[in-house]
């Protein structure tokens, strides 16, 4: 019993730390300061795309809060980029969650693009069919240059 109570409290914890440490900002607002490395230097201006920061695995406790933040998005939101490089694993609830997440996004208008995700949530991803059937290949990024460069195309229409 106590193994089980401290797997519990183990699960608790990391996913307070994961949920601490992901943001949502949009592109023109964000603080160059909390950027990752890869985005300091990027010249994006589209007020209307936003990015959501994962950092840590993804797994049920963090898939329950994950679809609590799907209400706080702002009304403007044309495209979220899920920056997933930080993101090692997901587990099947975190799957869910993040299916459930994706499809409310595109029922609000909203396109939703992955940049860097690593390999195990890609498998897991595919396996599930969630690519290309609920995401399409070509909103799949592997670093965010590509994606700003996508971004710069489509957000004429923004």
């Amino acid at each position: 019993i106590g193994m089980v109570i401290a797997s519990v409290i183990f699960m608790r914890k990391a996913s307070d730390m994961v949920e601490q440490s992901t943001s949502l900002n949009r592109v023109d607002k964000y603080d160059r300061e909390i950027a990752w490395s890869d985005e300091a230097n990027l010249s994006l201006q589209q007020d209307c795309v936003y990015i959501k920061r994962f950092d840590g695995p993804m797994f049920f406790g963090v898939a329950a809060k994950m679809l609590e933040r799907v209400n706080k998005i702002p009304s403007d939101a044309k495209v979220i980029i899920f920056r997933m490089k930080k993101v090692p694993y997901i587990d099947q609830s975190g799957l869910y969650a993040l299916e459930e997440v994706i499809k409310e996004m595109q029922n609000m208008g909203i396109v939703v693009v992955f940049t860097m995700i690593q390999a195990q949530p890609l498998y897991l991803l595919r396996k599930n069919h969630l690519i290309p059937e609920v995401l399409p290949e070509k909103y799949l990024f592997d670093r965010i240059e590509n994606c700003a460069i996508w971004l710069k195309e489509y957000c004429k229409e923004c």
